[in-house]
């Protein structure tokens, strides 16, 4: 019955990250329509059809309650829904046909129990995967974001970096000369020569465009103890760049919360650890003296700068702890909707996206309003603490 478990304990995480895409009854869609087909057998094609609509209906309205009238998700996994009924269907026929209601019900045995289903079906209820805009994106990185393991390459990609592949055509550089286009992702980068700022300063005036994720607490995990110089640099290393554009990066609250975040006419949730705020540097009158417009807009309680300097832009987040795979996904696939359990990267992937006035190449997942915005999210600390605990055994 492994497909059927994976079913239902893998849907079974959206109801604890407070997603609205699926309840409790299109988590069991597949083995209830199972039961329901083998009850069915004997039936006229026209009762076997009511059947399978009014449970159809059922769910339907059952969703439409749970998530006080969302339609489009509870029609999109209603769709998925009416798929496996139908595969279920021909499944019973086949074994009818054969040998009776046994055969039938052997069949839809193995049908739950193929290894994945239920990541399959997941899938296809939550909807669409990041879609590629075709956009060349440099990335200068201080965090382990292109291999899960960090220097374990054996450990494969890191979800993010599954996601923002799959969008954009990713090209790691080591330092700020290698920046080859003039789209640009950097991420905590490790501490720059004060003649590469002034290169990356110059390049954007000059028409690049860059989003910067620079944190002053970052809660980032790595294999390497504090100080190694392997680490991911603990605090934000582009000060005097940002003092350059009139802003100063200052510590937050300290906390991991969630925040909801409306932008370009979409909800994104974002799960926040440590992040900290911009603020204008005193004395800084907010003009780009070059130009002469206001530099740059800060937003979202400070999280968000978007910076329009010369002619290029950068639009930088406070926070590089987005993309770490503890606050955003519950594995297996995470880069993808099923398994999100928060929009980060798919949030970062939209900033990127809108340097060029795209469209966001995934969309936001529909989360239950107001659900947990605000407070502390247990389920990362004990998912940390059990990392820590494991780890400690096996060193020993």
């Amino acid at each position: 019955m492994a497909g059927l478990i994976d079913i239902g304990l893998g849907l079974r995480r959206w109801q604890v990250a407070d997603r609205a895409e699926m309840g409790l009854l299109l988590i069991w869609c597949p083995a209830i329509l199972a039961v329901l087909a083998l009850v069915l057998a004997r039936e006229t094609r026209i009762r076997r059809a009511a059947g399978y609509a009014a449970m159809l209906a059922t769910a339907a309205v059952g969703e439409l309650v749970m998530l006080n009238g969302a339609v489009l998700p509870v029609l999109r996994a209603l769709t998925v829904c009416a798929g496996v009924a139908l595969l279920m269907e021909l499944v019973v026929r086949a074994g009818m046909a054969i040998h009776g209601r046994g055969v039938a019900m052997v069949g839809l045995a193995i049908l739950l129990a193929i290894p994945g289903g239920g990541g399959w079906y997941a899938q296809a209820a939550a909807g669409d995967s990041a879609q590629a805009t075709g956009q060349r994106i440099a990335l200068l990185s201080g965090v382990p974001l292109r291999w899960a393991g960090g220097a374990d390459l054996l450990a494969g990609p890191a979800d993010a970096w599954r996601m923002l592949a799959a969008a954009f055509v990713m090209e790691p550089a080591d330092d700020p000369a290698a920046l080859a286009t003039s789209r640009w992702l950097l991420v905590q980068p490790r501490p720059p020569a004060a003649a590469a700022l002034v290169a990356i300063d110059a390049r954007i005036r000059a028409g690049a465009r860059a989003v910067i994720l620079t944190d002053p607490d970052l809660r980032w995990r790595s294999a390497y103890p504090p100080g190694d110089a392997a680490a991911p640099p603990r605090s934000g290393t582009l000060a005097p760049l940002l003092l350059h554009w009139g802003l100063v990066l200052e510590r937050g609250d300290g906390g991991t919360v969630a925040r909801d975040l409306m932008r370009d006419g979409r909800r994104w949730r974002l799960w926040l650890a440590g992040a900290g705020r911009f603020v204008p540097a005193r004395g800084e009158r907010r003009y780009d003296r070059r130009d002469n417009r206001r530099a740059c807009r800060v937003s979202a309680e400070g999280l968000i700068a978007d910076c329009r300097v010369g002619r290029g832009r950068a639009v930088m987040v406070a926070d590089a702890d987005l993309l770490d795979p503890m606050l955003w996904t519950d594995g297996d696939g995470g880069w993808q909707p099923a398994w999100r359990r928060s929009d980060n990267a798919a949030f970062v992937a939209a900033l990127i996206a809108g340097l060029d006035g795209l469209a966001p190449p995934a969309r936001p997942v529909a989360w239950r309003s107001g659900a947990a915005v605000g407070g502390a999210r247990p389920s990362i600390s004990v998912r940390r603490d059990l990392t820590e605990t494991l780890v400690q055994k096996f060193a020993k």
